[in-house]
């Protein structure tokens, strides 16, 4: 997934540390970095240092709970918040409406181009 997004995004990012946490670690996290005193599924976390994106925070316990209410498998759910997460860490946001819009188009963009890795044809979310 890292590879090929970094790839289409023309990015010379070679690197990306991701974190597996519990849903109490990730609250903690997201409370003082976001001022959401809740869990997530993932936080992202850019570098700026030389080549390395970022860091991925994944809640594995919030992900499934996630997959299941969005239909999903776990592997679909993890690839859909992997990218995502890629997305942010290369600049892309969604706080706005038309910066939304760019950030879904790519991740439906990428999502396609992985299928055949993923084994899907489609996602709801």
């Amino acid at each position: 997934i890292f590879e090929v997004i970094v790839r289409g995004e023309k990015s010379d990012a070679n690197e990306v540390s991701v974190t597996l946490m519990t849903s109490s670690q990730i609250k903690k996290i997201n409370a003082k970095f976001r001022d959401v005193d809740a869990p997530t599924d993932i936080l992202s976390f850019p570098d700026g240092e030389f080549r390395q994106a970022g860091d991925l925070l994944l809640c594995p316990s919030y992900i499934k709970t996630k997959a299941k209410e969005y239909g999903h498998t776990i592997r679909q759910h993890y690839a859909l918040l992997c990218i995502h997460g890629m997305l942010h860490l290369l600049g892309y946001d969604h706080k706005r409406d038309v910066d939304y819009k760019k950030m879904k188009h790519k991740e439906d963009y990428y999502f396609k181009k992985l299928q055949g890795y993923l084994s899907v044809s489609k996602l709801n979310y």
